[in-house]
């Protein structure tokens, strides 16, 4: 791999940096889609910094670009979203387990919100076990603190829907 890289998309240039920046701190919804995988969220921008998003019981944190008040979309890595078992009353989201895939160093979930949004969730595999997670089970989800990011809703990404 490079040590520095262009995100090219028709000809013009989205984001020039170095692997790790283009990862953690995309420019925009493009370049996210385009490199590694997200998970996209409709969401809404309060115009004062916090972001919410109708599947989750409080304001999230987003990184990126200051949202005027409005639509937005929230992308989130799938390493940056926590699942444990449901329990009643502790504030986060539910969602359901719809499949579980060993890759070796990690798990993949995929689980679906209450609102119907499939989402995809990276744990390591030495944690997994702890986790006591099946397929079919209730789980809390929820997003590592600033690691969620918002970009305007500008159509580029759209959210799976379960």
């Amino acid at each position: 791999m490079s040590d520095r890289i262009a995100v090219m998309e028709g000809g013009v240039i989205r984001q020039v940096g170095t692997p790790i920046e283009i990862y953690n701190r995309p420019a925009d919804s493009f370049v996210a889609g385009f490199i590694g995988e997200s998970n996209i969220l409709p969401a809404r921008a309060t115009g004062c910094g916090s972001i919410l998003v109708a599947s989750h019981a409080s304001p999230i944190e987003a990184t990126g670009q200051y949202l005027p008040e409005g639509e937005c979309v929230l992308c989130i890595r799938p390493e940056h979203i926590e699942i444990d078992p449901y329990e009643e009353g502790n504030g986060r989201p539910a969602a359901i387990v719809r499949g579980l895939t060993f890759k070796g160093q990690l798990v993949r979930a995929d689980i679906t919100t209450e609102d119907g949004f499939l989402l995809f969730v990276d744990k390591w595999s030495a944690d997994w076990d702890a986790t006591q997670i099946s397929v079919g089970d209730k789980v809390c989800w929820s997003i590592k603190p600033g690691r969620a990011l918002a970009f305007p809703a500008d159509g580029r990404l759209e959210p799976r829907r379960w």
